[in-house]
C-alpha cells in the first residue's frame, strides 16, 4: 500500500471520527434540553431559553410575595394572630405605647376616690401589664376582664399571681359585643378599649357600652393615629417567624361621633406625638348622670 493510499484512509478515519463525536454532542445536549424543560427543535436545530420556574407553595397565612416566615392575618383571624405573638407581646413596647398607656391609667386613677369601690371593665385586656398591674393590689378596685385569646387571658392571669386582684379579678373568654350583650347594666365605673378598636372587625355599639356604665361613669378610649395609612401592618418577630396583623384604621372623628349618637358626652381627646408625629390618641367619653 503506497503513501497516498494509506493518507487517504488516515483522513477517512478522522472524519468519520470527528462526525461521530458531533453525532454525540448533538444527542447529549438534546438530551440535557429535554430534561431542563426547554423546547427542542430538530432542524434546523434550535433549543428555548429554559422555562420560568414555578414558585413554591406555602402553608398557613402566609402574604404573597413576602419572604419565607411572614405570616399575614387580617383582623378576622386576630384572635390566632395574638396567639401567636402573646409570648412577645411586652417584649417591644415603644415608648409612645407606655405613654398612652400610663395616660389611660391616669384617666382610671382620675375616676376613683379611695375609700370607695371603683369597678374597672377591661375589653381587650391583653397581658394587662402596662394598664391593670398598677391596681392589682388596690384593695378598693375591682377588675373584670375580658379577652377572647386564651394566650393573652393565661398571660394576664400569670401577671395577677401573689397579687390582691388573683382572686377576685373575673376574666371572661369573650367577644367586645359578647360582653356587651352578657354583663349587667350599670355595673360598672370605667371601661377601657385600650389598643382594642384597630384589632376588630366592626364598631362596638356604644348604645351598649353607655348601658353597662353607672351614671357618670367613663369609657376610656385609646389606640394608634394611623394619619390615612389604609391597613397598616402591625408586624411581631417570633423566633425566627414574622407574624403580621393589618389592622383596622378609623378616625377620631368618627370614633366621637358614634360616641355623641349614643349619648355620651366627649369629655377629653388628646394626643401622644412621637417626634413630630401623633403616634396614639386617648378619648374619654362620659356618660351623663
Amino acid at each position: 500500500m503506497d503513501s497516498t493510499t494509506m493518507q487517504e484512509l488516515l483522513h477517512n478515519w478522522v472524519v468519520v471520527l470527528l462526525l461521530v463525536l458531533l453525532v454525540l454532542l448533538a444527542a447529549t445536549a438534546t438530551a440535557l434540553a429535554f430534561v431542563q424543560g426547554r423546547e427542542v427543535q430538530l432542524w434546523p436545530p434550535k433549543f428555548g431559553g429554559r422555562p420560568a420556574q414555578k414558585a413554591k407553595s406555602g402553608s398557613g397565612k402566609k402574604d404573597d410575595g413576602k419572604r419565607a416566615g411572614y405570616h399575614e392575618f387580617t383582623v378576622a383571624d386576630a384572635r390566632d394572630f395574638y396567639a401567636k405573638i402573646a409570648p412577645n407581646y411586652d417584649q417591644r413596647n415603644s415608648g409612645g405605647f407606655l405613654r398612652t398607656q400610663l395616660k389611660v391609667v391616669a384617666l382610671i386613677r382620675s375616676q376613683w376616690t379611695r375609700g370607695r369601690q371603683l369597678h374597672v371593665l377591661d375589653l381587650g385586656g391583653g397581658t394587662g401589664k402596662l394598664v391593670a398591674i398598677p391596681f392589682f393590689d388596690e384593695e378598693d378596685i375591682r377588675w373584670t376582664y375580658v379577652d377572647n385569646c386564651p394566650s393573652m387571658a393565661a398571660l394576664f392571669q400569670d401577671n395577677l399571681e401573689g397579687s390582691r386582684l388573683e382572686g377576685t379579678a373575673e376574666v371572661r373568654l369573650w367577644s367586645v359585643a359578647t360582653a356587651c350583650d352578657r354583663l349587667s347594666a350599670a355595673a360598672f365605673d370605667v371601661i377601657i378599649l385600650s389598643f382594642t378598636l384597630s384589632s376588630m372587625t366592626e364598631w362596638p355599639d356604644f348604645v351598649k357600652l353607655r348601658r353597662l356604665l353607672r351614671p357618670d361613669g367613663v369609657v376610656i378610649v385609646s389606640d394608634a393615629a394611623h394619619h390615612g395609612v389604609e391597613n397598616p401592618l402591625y408586624e411581631v418577630p417570633v423566633d425566627k417567624t414574622v407574624y403580621a396583623l393589618k389592622i383596622r384604621t378609623f378616625s377620631v372623628a368618627e370614633l366621637t361621633t358614634r360616641a355623641k349618637s349614643a349619648g355620651f358626652a366627649v369629655e377629653l381627646l388628646d394626643h401622644v406625638g412621637v417626634g413630630n408625629t401623633d403616634y396614639s390618641f386617648v378619648v374619654k367619653l362620659r356618660n351623663p348622670r
